[in-house]
């Protein structure tokens, strides 16, 4: 099972992206494929949903107390291919389930879903209505946040890198063959030099021999985090033309796998796309890494303590080059 979660999230905002088979799925019944509680302190908002376009399956959600949010038919969303774009926001809890509403079994179900998990800030209490508690009631008032709202002036900011951030983009795009058993970088293993960090932008990749023959991706984050992600490639679009983009950074290193469990691959097209990009100071404030004395009297001097936990600062990726996707 893959080891991204709301709880494993350390580099706030991440985009997760999971992807898996359902052997069957039977008639009048239903699957989890999120089933996320006591999310806070974090915030949770489903970003999207793949699946086969068919009328047999609906797909739910709900967030907090909002319940079944979300009901749709598959039949009239995207086809796997593409992945039908979510914006539903939770902080306690979410679960996203499908339905199958035929009179038989689906059977090799192919699924995958996204969600994107980011700090739950004094900004975004008050953009979902949420209780403030003393520190953000300090906050709210230092920085005017009601009134800057009111006026539209704090725009949620989708991750991103706007120009000036933006170091390198790399991609890594191979033809594999690999034996049942196997586990094989797809690319070299990605160091990442002190003050530096690397966002996992974007998978791709062709749709397996068979349904059933369980080959995955799977990405290791820093030295600590094995299978951070683990997406099964049959739950991913079936044409290399469609990328599937997510938003994972690491600041230690990174290695993107082929995990062959069954069945052997040959002449197997893979890539993925990642950013590097300095690690900013406002990174090493939100992310509570260390930092030298001279940097914590620049994020004091520049408020930056008090700016983040708030959530104005940095304002949001409005310029990005590399904007969250569909």
């Amino acid at each position: 099972m893959p080891k991204a979660n709301p709880a494993t999230v350390r580099y706030p905002p991440e985009e997760l992206l999971f992807g898996r088979v359902i052997a069957s799925l039977l008639d009048t019944k239903t699957q989890n494929l999120q089933a996320l509680l006591r999310i806070e302190p974090r915030i949770v908002c489903a970003t999207g949903v793949g699946l086969p376009r068919t009328d047999a399956l609906h797909v739910h959600a709900t967030a907090d107390v909002l319940t079944d949010v979300i009901n749709l038919n598959a039949g009239a969303l995207y086809d796997i291919d593409r992945t039908t774009p979510l914006q539903l926001w939770s902080k306690n809890a979410y679960r996203l389930w499908i339905e199958n509403i035929t009179g038989g079994p689906v059977n090799n179900l192919t699924v995958r879903d996204k969600y994107l998990v980011d700090a739950l800030t004094t900004v975004m209490k008050l953009r979902r209505g949420l209780d403030l508690d003393a520190e953000d009631e300090r906050l709210a008032t230092k920085f005017n946040l009601v009134d800057n709202l009111a006026a539209g002036r704090l725009a949620y900011g989708f991750p991103g890198l706007a120009a000036e951030e933006l170091m390198r983009v790399v991609w890594v795009s191979k033809l594999m063959t690999a034996g049942a058993g196997s586990d094989e970088e797809i690319g070299p293993s990605i160091t990442i030099p002190e003050n530096q960090k690397v966002i996992l932008t974007e998978i791709a990749c062709e749709a397996p021999g068979a349904v059933t023959d369980e080959v995955y991706v799977k990405v290791n984050r820093d030295k600590d985090q094995a299978d951070y992600l683990e997406i099964n490639v049959a739950a991913m679009p079936n044409s290399l033309d469609y990328g599937v983009p997510l938003w994972v950074p690491a600041v230690e290193e990174m290695t993107v796998r082929l995990v062959c469990t069954t069945a052997q691959v040959g002449g197997y097209r893979v890539r993925y796309k990642y950013a590097r990009a300095p690690l900013t100071l406002s990174d090493k404030v939100k992310w509570g890494l260390p930092m030298s004395a001279v940097e914590k009297e620049v994020a004091e001097a520049l408020d930056l303590f008090d700016r983040i936990a708030a959530g104005i600062y940095p304002l949001g990726a409005s310029a990005a080059y590399i904007p969250l996707g569909g």
